[in-house]
């Protein structure tokens, strides 16, 4: 996907080698913003300008609230799992010092930053087909200052992907990680909750399709995981066995 990158509105020269670096590395436009109001940016650009400011990376887009990274939700999961000694998430997974995950659906990351953070020896690769999403996730792991030292640890060992899921799980040995885990973001109306619904507009995949659960099931050794409603027809279509997570969703799991 095409874009435009710019500097927030209080230009800086830091910023403004940041921004120059960040499109060159992606492949995009750098266009000094000059003052510019971003409305006039991306009338005359007609693409997503990404703002890169001191603070945060924001991506715009006509008639679409703005997105910008940040790490709440891995943050929430961190200190829940530090308070109870338990997570969810880690039980569907049973995770093991030394795993291998694919992370198929990265959208925001916060649960391969939560992972890699509670699993400091995982090795977590997170695939996000959205060009924008990726590389603004990856730009937000590196730059976004964590509240805790673990979860900036974890933010730098993650490698991430800009490729479809299925595409990029066709490409793995058999049996070459031991989890693959799946959050098919905007299969349900729950997933429309403020804190997510400006992702719509960037986020490229929805439900779970049978192709990407064999090629999973095909690439991991021991499990795969989903996270799901738990009403979602996809326990009626999959053989995933459930893991209440006390919320509005659970997990599912199938053992390879």
């Amino acid at each position: 996907m095409e874009a435009v990158v710019t500097t927030g509105a209080k230009n800086g020269v830091y910023s403004g080698n940041a921004a120059r670096a960040f499109a060159e590395a992606h492949n995009w436009k750098f266009v000094p913003r000059e003052k510019r109001p971003v409305h006039a940016l991306l009338n005359e650009w007609h693409c997503p300008v990404i703002v890169y400011g001191r603070e945060r990376i924001e991506i715009h887009k006509p008639e679409t609230a703005p997105f910008f990274y940040h790490p709440n939700g891995a943050v929430l999961k961190y200190y829940d799992w530090k308070q109870k000694k338990t997570s969810p998430l880690l039980r569907a997974i049973e995770a093991e010092p030394g795993g291998r995950l694919i992370d198929a659906t990265m959208g925001l990351g916060a649960d391969s930053l939560f992972l890699q953070a509670a699993v400091p020896d995982f090795t977590i690769t997170a695939v996000e087909a959205s060009p924008l999403l990726s590389a603004v996730v990856q730009e937000g792991f590196l730059q976004f200052p964590m509240p805790e030292d673990e979860l900036a640890a974890a933010a730098a060992k993650i490698s991430i992907v800009n490729e479809e899921h299925t595409t990029y799980l066709k490409k793995q040995g058999t049996d070459s990680v031991e989890y693959v885990y799946f959050d098919p973001m905007f299969d349900q109306a729950d997933k429309t909750s403020k804190g997510i619904a400006p992702l719509r507009s960037y986020a490229a995949y929805g439900r779970l399709s049978v192709e990407a659960f064999e090629q999973a099931v095909r690439t991991a050794s021991k499990r795969v995981v989903v996270k799901a409603d738990p009403e979602n027809e996809l326990f009626r279509q999959f053989p995933f066995k459930k893991i209440s997570a006390g919320n509005a969703h659970c997990y599912g799991y199938y053992d390879c």
